[in-house]
């Protein structure tokens, strides 16, 4: 597949890594992003998601989509008929790679991308509609641990990691990832049209 006909369609929160990475594996792709803070209006990420790829639609790009772990508008966009085919990728799975993901994930980590840490409590209580105390109870009861997943990118925000929490009374730690992970699984995601 040329890399001009692709369009990878990726949260904010992966711009100096996803840029890199195209541009070195994928000259000539397009690349689009949608602010992560838009997290924090279901309804408008929602349209922007659809309007980007439609617009991908009508350039006759296939799209290949590097997005977040918890937005449900992924699996609409992925379910319309009319939008064509795409391919998405979970924002951690490309990071820390499967296995390690699961892990994570059994051990009843949440996960803290790049970017979101300085802004998710805000975030979370936005999308769940939910007061302070019902969300900390919510994550104190769901939850073990904050994982933030250091790429090097950028210093590791460890007042707001203490901050939040302090805010939600469940330890945190920070996990490094290879961003190679994220090539890979790029590479994977890739269809063969």
């Amino acid at each position: 597949m040329r890399p001009e006909s692709l369009n990878f369609l990726s949260c904010s929160v992966f711009r100096p890594e996803l840029s890199r990475i195209v541009a070195t594996h994928f000259p000539g792709a397009a690349v689009s992003y949608l602010d992560s803070a838009l997290h924090m209006n279901p309804s408008l990420l929602g349209k922007g998601l659809k309007r980007l790829v439609e617009r991908a639609r009508d350039r006759r790009q296939r799209l290949v989509l590097v997005y977040g772990d918890c937005c449900p508008y992924l699996q609409q966009v992925l379910e319309d008929p009319r939008l064509g085919r795409t391919r998405s990728a979970n924002c951690a799975q490309l990071l820390l790679g499967g296995e390690a993901y699961r892990h994570f994930a059994r051990q009843g980590s949440f996960f803290l991308l790049p970017e979101w840490a300085s802004r998710w409590r805000q975030i979370i209580a936005t999308l769940m509609d939910m007061d302070e105390e019902t969300t900390r109870e919510m994550f104190r009861d769901a939850f073990h641990r904050l994982l933030y997943l250091d790429t090097g990118v950028q210093p590791v925000p460890r007042a707001t990691l203490k901050t939040c929490s302090e805010h939600f009374g469940i330890p945190w730690t920070v996990h490094p990832v290879s961003l190679e992970n994220m090539t890979r699984a790029l590479f994977s995601a890739i269809p063969s049209w």
